[in-house]
Formats: C-alpha cells, structure tokens, sequence
C-alpha cells in the first residue's frame, strides 16, 4: 500500500479495501505476525494487486483549465463528506466559470480512511468526515487565490447539518468539540445538504475497485448539478433549514445554568472538564491554573518564582497532583451527600468515642534504660533547680515495663520511681 504514491488522494478510494483487509487480519487476535492469513484473505489481496494495473489507463490533467476555456470569471470551492460502516471519506473540487457561461468542474483532493476498530455510530463518523472536509477546505484555501467565502461544504447527514446550525443546544464532548472546529473554519450559511446518490464522497467512504474509480465520471468531475447555474441546484429540505431542538435546547441550557450557579466555585475546573475530550490535555490545562496559581501566591508573599515559570516543562509530580486533584473535584461533585454522612458518622463513632478515653494511659512510651540522663522531681523547689543525674539501673516488672530506677548524681546515689523523673536526654544519644 505505501508503494502507491498518491498525495493528492486522486485515488484514494482504491486503498480503501487493503487497508480493511489489513485491519480485519489485525483484529484477529489468534494471528501471530508471522503467521500464515487465510485463504480467502489471500485470494483478496491477491485481487486486489492484479486490479491496481488498471490504474495504468488513468490521466489526469495537470491544468485545471481546459483549453477551450475563456476568461474565468468565477472561483468556487465545493467539499463533500459522507461516512459509510467502513469508513469515511472526502472529496473536494473546483468550479470555474467563465465569460462565456462555460462552467467546469475537477477534483482537487481527495481523502479515504478507515472506521476506528472500536465501533462508532454513523452520525459520530459523519460528524469526523465532516471536519476532515474543513481541514481540506483550509488547506485548498491556503494555496488557491479564493476567497472564503467562496467554498461551500455538502453532506448527506441531516443530523450533522443540525449539530452545524444549532444555536443553543448543548452536545456531549465528543460532538461539541468537532462542531467547534467546524464552526471555527467555517459557517452554517456554507453547509448544504446533497442526496446520497449525487455525493461523491460515497465513492472514498465505502472504497472502490481500480476499474470502477477509472470510468467515475462522478469522482472525477464531482456531480451533475454542480455544472449546472445555481438556480438549478437541487433545493434542500426543509427540516435541515432551522434547529428542529430549539426549544428542548433552551431548557436544557436553563437547567445547567441554574446547576452551574449552585457552585460557581468550582465552575472553571467544570468548563475544562466539558471542554477537553483528552485525559492528558485536561491534566495539562488544569496543572498551567494551578501553576498560576502558586506564582500569584509566591509573589504575594514576596518570594522567589523563577522555579515556577509557566514556560517550564511539567514534571512527574505535578501532573500526579493534578490527577488527584481532578478526581478529588470529581467524586466531591457526585459522591457529595456520601461524602457528608461518612464525616459525620466518623465524628460520632471515631472521634467523639476517643475524648471519652484515658489517653495518659493509651499514649505508648519509651521505657527507662541505664544510661539515661534525667531530673529529679522536687515539688519543694522550682524547676530550675531540680537535680540531674544518670540512671544505673532499671527494675522492671513481670510485663517488662520499668517502674522504679537507680539514679546517680553528683553527691548520691538514690532510688525514684519514675513517675518521680523528667527525661533529659536518651542515653543512646
């Protein structure tokens, strides 16, 4: 497949049946890499090498204008995606006209890949062509002297021309996030809605034979009515010229409104978590707030920051804190009320229960040995002038505990219990 040099995606089309074989020998998981493929895999492949001479027999003209062609008058960009069980696809051409009414259309560029392994609905995939039709808009626009108001996009999914033209309602991340982009490059007022039939982008979304991609004229050339004058363009349904969910979108937005202002605190970390579909990039957007927040802090307090500059790498550390910190927000957010009633059974059963205990004799402590440095209670004299001495012997009882030393100071000898004495300092030490 990579021997097959096309970086236009001319004909892109015709990988689009290796590259499934390809990815149904690696969803076997009883296939090693060196193990021999099935017969009918072979005899697939096989086919599919024989039937790329066709491609042979193919020209296409480096010159986007014909010869018979006049003064060209007008520039037009059109985009068509369409998304099949497959995979999805694009294909984008350009419409000239001239001063003679002439009108002539050629594909650009084109694009075919594969569904994710992991099953996605068709809308999810239309939704992915149609932001791939708006990277390739982009790029085209870049290097044609067309404006961008000159480039229209086409799809065959009313539901993605909804997700496009909603004004209020609010999406789940993975649609939110492509409508963004679609919408960042793009505008409603550009997209249009074209019958399967006439979409060309069919042809990359479901694959194709190198014999049958050679005679379409409809991938080469785009479909009949863009050759046609604009008043002569099918007309579109009426339920993909308004948000048929206005309503239901504004009532959901005012029940979010209205949780978000319960805890306005805690609103930003929210707006990223809705915002990012990538676990990474969340982490690495919460760690630059947090960041922030340490340099505002070091400088309140007027020390050095020039360890927490945010043009620094995240370490390790950092994007650990943060991970915590985000499930932390999470599970106070869900698991609130279970939260609560644990602290408040762990005050009545834990910490009240221990005020209610001796703790002199529950405290664990270190027992007296030789050697020990110590001062004897005197309760006649101040503090300053209790005696200190050095413990020579110890005598513990039958639980090995030390209740009475020998203590030796400076002019005697004298037997206490240690109730009697202060700790100086360990004789270890």
């Amino acid at each position: 497949m990579s021997s097959l040099y096309d970086p236009l995606g001319l004909v892109s089309p015709v990988l689009l049946p290796a590259k499934k074989i390809l990815q149904d020998l690696c969803k076997d998981k009883s296939l090693d890499w060196d193990d021999i493929v099935s017969e009918e895999n072979q005899q697939l492949w096989k086919q599919w090498l024989a039937n790329l001479q066709s491609l042979r027999s193919l020209k296409i003209d480096r010159c986007m204008k014909p010869d018979y062609f006049g003064n060209i008058v007008s520039k037009q960009l059109c985009v068509f995606s369409d998304a099949s069980t497959n995979g999805y696809g694009c294909s984008a051409y350009i419409r000239l006209s001239d001063n003679c009414n002439n009108i002539h259309t050629v594909l650009l560029m084109g694009k075919s890949r594969l569904a994710p392994m992991k099953t996605q609905s068709i809308p999810r995939l239309e939704l992915t062509a149609a932001t791939v039709a708006v990277k390739i808009g982009r790029q085209l626009l870049c290097e044609l002297d067309i404006d961008d108001e000159n480039i229209t996009y086409f799809t065959d999914s009313t539901t993605v021309l909804h997700y496009i033209k909603s004004e209020h309602r609010r999406f789940p991340v993975f649609v939110a996030n492509r409508v963004r982009l679609i919408r960042d490059f793009s505008t409603p007022q550009q997209w249009f809605y074209v019958d399967s039939n006439s979409n060309p982008a069919d042809i990359a979304s479901r694959g194709s034979s190198c014999e049958g991609l050679v005679k379409s004229a409809t991938w080469f050339e785009g479909p009949r009515f863009m050759r046609l004058p604009y008043s002569e363009w099918p007309s579109q349904p009426a339920d993909t010229l308004y948000d048929k969910d206005h309503t239901e979108a504004e009532e959901c937005v005012a029940i979010v409104s209205v949780k978000q202002s319960q805890s306005s605190s805690c609103g930003g970390l929210m707006k990223l978590i809705n915002y990012y579909s990538s676990w990474y990039r969340l982490k690495r957007a919460v760690a630059v707030y947090q960041r922030l927040a340490k340099i505002l802090y070091q400088r309140n307090m007027k020390r050095d920051i020039k360890s927490l500059l945010t043009d620094q790498k995240f370490t390790v550390t950092e994007l650990e804190d943060t991970e915590t910190s985000i499930v932390r927000f999470i599970q106070s957010e869900h698991y609130r009320s279970e939260i609560n009633d644990s602290r408040k059974s762990g005050w009545k059963n834990e910490y009240l229960l221990t005020l209610q205990k001796r703790q002199k004799w529950n405290a664990p402590k270190r027992n007296f040995e030789v050697g020990d440095i110590v001062l004897l209670k005197d309760e006649s004299l101040p503090r300053t002038y209790w005696s200190m001495g050095r413990i020579v012997e110890t005598e513990p009882d039958q639980q090995g505990y030390v209740r009475t030393v020998t203590v030796k100071t400076q002019g005697s000898t004298l037997r206490r219990p240690i109730h009697k004495l202060v700790l100086l300092l360990a004789g270890n030490q």
